[in-house]
């Protein structure tokens, strides 16, 4: 009798594993979701990351970049006109080194930016270089290819 009752309960589906059945399924597939936004999330910072490396090489990365010297050379010519970037006086010793460091440090970001540009550039040009030198093995290899036909 008992044996036919678990068989019963089995076939009927009112078993305990068949209640539970749709929940794990559930959370399966909540697990599963949750897991492709994360993916796609980390995907996403990944591409964000390298767009900020790269964006020095694009047009508008080299745009900014130039708008940034713009903006230290304005501030060095501010400071070399003897007031700070908050137009007080630089004549008083304190103000005299505000002045010293702002200086060093709107130079050091002008050279910086001077240095990305520059290895910007350099690096447009390996990659012309790059085109070019592929362009004309390829050119060679479909030269060798219609000769030996």
């Amino acid at each position: 009798f008992k044996l036919q009752q678990e068989e019963k309960i089995r076939t009927t589906g009112y078993g305990l594993a068949s209640l539970l059945e749709p929940l794990n399924y559930k959370q399966v597939t909540l697990d599963e979701k949750a897991r492709a936004q994360d993916k796609e999330r980390h995907r996403l910072d990944d591409r964000a990351a390298l767009n900020e490396r790269m964006e020095p090489c694009t047009l508008d990365g080299l745009a900014r970049d130039q708008d940034k010297k713009q903006d230290a050379t304005r501030f060095l010519a501010i400071v070399d006109g003897k007031k700070t970037c908050d137009g007080h006086d630089s004549t008083t010793a304190e103000w005299k080194n505000r002045c010293e460091v702002e200086k060093e440090v709107a130079r050091a970001s002008q050279t910086a930016l001077e240095n990305s540009l520059r290895d910007a550039a350099e690096l447009r040009i390996i990659i012309a270089q790059l085109k070019m030198r592929l362009l004309s093995e390829s050119s060679v290899v479909m030269d060798q290819a219609g000769t030996s036909k």
